[in-house]
């Protein structure tokens, strides 16, 4: 994640009862009835827990529903829970990926995978708007307390004073070259779930794919300003465009760090920027 957004306007318990009398077969509509109470409970320890896979176990289930409470989510994209896709895809501040800040959402995310919690599948709280690269890259994957876990929208709480991710804006071979990674000063457990969130989402590989782009777009803002100051000129412009990035976004941004490296690239601010051309 790389900004919070705002929980969807549901509920839960009615949109579980809402999916229990759309299902067509009749045993289907039993079976959704017969674990309600179960799942109601559960919804409610992953509002307490915050999502997090560490403090929440699936519920232990036969095959059969299992794979009808998992089904429950096509409903979504039909008239009886059309809704909860549509307020949810639209909780998205500018229609902008929260996981990565980059893509444009166009898809619902199992926090908690639907495949490894069927009980979830249609919880408002679980579904995360996101885009496309990010919800292929996260596919099933979960984290837990050794490894980390991936960011939660709705949940976790980043610090307004200290960005997730840092760049770096180098020559090489007569080519500009970008790299981001970790924010290594972060504190605990933020650190180590930024790192598992930016290795699982490949995100380096997702903001490399924009950053020479975005460098390319503000090419005559580098040569104006190097031509009347020069390398300081360019240096200073950098900071100006970070620092209009984090009012704009947050701190978390791929852009800021991006254009705070620039401000860090004696390279680039002195001419090597004219190898975006």
């Amino acid at each position: 994640m790389t900004y919070s957004i705002r929980r969807p306007i549901r509920n839960p318990e009615s949109d579980y009862d809402t999916a229990g009398v759309s299902r067509q077969k009749i045993v289907h509509r039993r079976i959704v009835q017969s674990v309600r109470d179960q799942v109601l409970a559960a919804y409610q320890k992953y509002e307490t827990a915050a999502g997090q896979p560490t403090l929440i176990s699936p519920i232990k289930l036969s095959k059969e529903t299992r794979a009808v409470l998992r089904d429950n989510y096509d409903l979504t994209y039909g008239v009886s829970l059309g809704s909860l896709r549509a307020e949810t895809l639209a909780s998205a501040s500018r229609w902008i990926c929260p996981m990565c800040s980059k893509g444009a959402v166009g898809f619902l995310d199992h926090y908690l995978p639907k495949d490894k919690y069927p009980e979830f599948s249609i919880l408002c709280l679980n579904l995360v708007p996101v885009c496309s690269p990010c919800n292929s890259n996260k596919s099933n994957i979960v984290g837990d307390a050794v490894r980390g876990r991936f960011l939660h929208a709705y949940f976790d709480q980043l610090p307004s004073d200290m960005p997730l991710w840092k760049a770096e804006v180098r020559i090489e071979r007569q080519s500009v070259v970008t790299e981001f990674f970790v924010n290594e000063s972060l504190p605990e457990p933020i650190l180590s779930n930024a790192r598992f969130h930016f290795e699982k989402l490949k995100l380096n590989e997702q903001y490399a794919t924009g950053a020479v782009l975005e460098l390319w777009e503000k090419f005559e803002n580098w040569n104006s300003e190097f031509n009347l100051g020069g390398a300081e000129g360019v240096r200073i412009e950098g900071l100006r465009l970070a620092g209009q990035m984090r009012r704009q976004f947050s701190p978390h941004y791929w852009k800021f760090a991006l254009h705070e490296a620039v401000g860090r690239s004696p390279d680039f601010c002195s001419g090597g920027f004219k190898f975006l051309m």
